[in-house]
């Protein structure tokens, strides 16, 4: 029903203000910004101190099932959650549907337009290595619209991996490539020498 979209709306986007916590129903198809329910949400899901006004579902595997059901139940609640979002609110939602991702494909499903849709966002994530590399997974390639995004979060992944590991190795290629498509040769060149550097000392 409509307070079980409102409890995934509420995950998805989160709340940093009780201003936007009272935003939050009007993202529902049917429902209108209300303080009484606000004021339900918060006492069901107090903040739980990551400078969010509103809490979420815990543990989180269960907030990103959740989200993901109601999502796919109702293509109207996925498109008024997934449009017209702020930046933070677009980073949040990006980041929870990579990390559903992994185990939903539904939510890969919702997350491949949401990256067109946000592709400015995708360079100011801020995630475990995990989540950014089930992002960079999702963009398709080539992809005009989203190359630039796609070189940036690639490179925070690389920037993960200790010097001369295999991982490091395996995301300086993947770079090296993404770099030759947005015509920065000279990068993409330095990057691939240092893969190769990579393989052969792990090779001797």
């Amino acid at each position: 029903g409509q307070l079980s979209q409102l409890v995934a709306a509420g995950c998805l986007l989160g709340a940093a203000t009780q201003a936007e916590a009272a935003q939050l129903p009007g993202w529902v198809p049917g429902m209108v910004a209300s303080e009484p329910v606000t004021m339900w949400l918060r006492e069901l899901y107090p903040a739980g101190g990551d400078g969010e006004w509103l809490g979420s579902l815990r543990p989180d595997r269960l907030a990103e099932l959740h989200v993901t059901r109601e999502l796919a139940a109702s293509a109207e609640l996925a498109q008024s959650c997934l449009t017209g979002l702020d930046q933070r609110q677009a980073q949040r939602a990006l980041i929870l549907l990579a990390r559903a991702s992994a185990e939903h494909q539904v939510a890969r499903v919702l997350l491949e337009p949401a990256l067109f849709e946000f592709s400015e966002v995708i360079a100011g994530i801020e995630a475990p290595r995990e989540t950014m590399i089930a992002i960079a997974n999702v963009i398709p390639y080539p992809s005009v619209v989203l190359a630039d995004a796609h070189v940036s979060i690639t490179s925070r992944i690389t920037a993960t991996y200790a010097q001369r590991t295999a991982g490091r190795a395996l995301w300086l290629a993947t770079y090296a490539t993404l770099l030759a498509h947005v015509g920065r040769r000279e990068d993409a060149l330095a990057a691939i020498e240092e893969a190769v550097r990579i393989y052969r000392d792990l090779a001797a």
